[in-house]
């Protein structure tokens, strides 16, 4: 009867090592603009991330957002990040950023939020782009200078003086503009589409009573799905111009100055101490597991599980 328990062992551990993984698996992305999907539950400290259920989760410091275009002592809370996630499976990127209000704005309006995310997949400095999107006047880390970066620009003067709210836009030919609210580049500014795509390529859902901007990337678009290692991100938020029909469009400009009004960073109290040398330092670093891209379990999960293995073999030798 011993031996039959030893040889469990060996199923017992891969049950083990895999569920942290298989969980994630059961966990379904929609990218529609409601955030209920995600489930992971936010870090406790501002500007600090943790890993969980296969998201990765940076929690943004409230109110530590540049205010140049408010008056004196007011905020600009379109811009303000709040929460930054993201997570993958084996078709899509997926990414959610909420803010801190978005009640102010309509989509279309100018000086609506506009976001830049670079995204670095071969992690060799200098070896991609260093410049932000929208004439920002902003540079990442040469360290997670990128191949691929992702473009929002809730100013697209498509849809000016309409009053939306909420949209879900493709990643079709349309986004081939500079003044799009959906776009994806590469490193030597080409924009990266799907003719015709209806959101298998790529999908955009913005809901501004839910301050929050969900989207999803194929891995296709963007040098494949990982297997294994990491892939190195930066974030900056602006206020937006568009002027769609003359392909043009990006960040307002603040006058000899980085144009990004918040980023992700751990430096502050407030995003000019991170910008005001016209560099956002600082990247974040997201593991992602194989074969399925899914951010890998926290590192404190798979001790654990270590733990337990140890403690089972302890036990059924004693049986032997």
């Amino acid at each position: 009867m011993s031996k039959p328990l030893v040889l469990l062992l060996p199923a017992i551990f891969m049950m083990l090592l895999i569920t942290p993984i298989l969980a994630v698996a059961q966990q379904q992305i929609i990218v529609d603009g409601d955030p209920s999907d995600w489930k992971a539950p936010l870090p406790s400290q501002d500007n600090t991330y943790i890993i969980s259920n296969g998201e990765f989760v940076w929690r943004d410091a409230t109110e530590d957002e540049r205010t140049n275009f408010v008056t004196q002592g007011s905020h600009d809370p379109r811009v303000d990040l709040v929460e930054w996630r993201i997570t993958g499976d084996e078709n899509y990127l997926y990414m959610l950023f909420k803010f801190n209000d978005m009640s102010s704005i309509n989509i279309g309006d100018d000086g609506a939020t506009f976001i830049a995310v670079t995204i670095d997949r071969d992690l060799t400095s200098g070896s991609g782009n260093v410049w932000f999107a929208g004439e920002s006047d902003t540079q990442v880390n040469s360290s997670a200078a990128w191949e691929y970066q992702v473009i929002v620009n809730l100013a697209d003067s498509r849809y000016r003086n309409q009053g939306l709210r909420s949209i879900t836009h493709p990643l079709n030919e349309s986004t081939n503009n500079w003044g799009a609210i959906f776009q994806l580049v590469d490193k030597n500014w080409n924009h990266l589409y799907a003719q015709g795509d209806r959101g298998d390529a790529g999908l955009l859902a913005v809901n501004l009573s839910n301050n929050c901007i969900e989207l999803r990337i194929t891995w296709t678009l963007i040098g494949g799905a990982p297997t294994g290692g990491s892939i190195r991100f930066e974030v900056i938020t602006a206020r937006g111009w568009s002027n769609y029909n003359n392909n043009g469009g990006g960040a307002w400009d603040i006058s000899n100055e980085s144009d990004a009004l918040d980023a992700v960073t751990t430096t502050g109290p407030n995003t000019w101490n991170e910008v005001e040398d016209g560099v956002v330092d600082y990247y974040v670093e997201v593991p992602f597991a194989t074969p399925v891209p899914y951010p890998v379990p926290e590192p404190w999960v798979i001790g654990l599980v270590a733990l337990v293995i140890a403690g089972l073999y302890l036990v059924f030798r004693r049986m032997i």
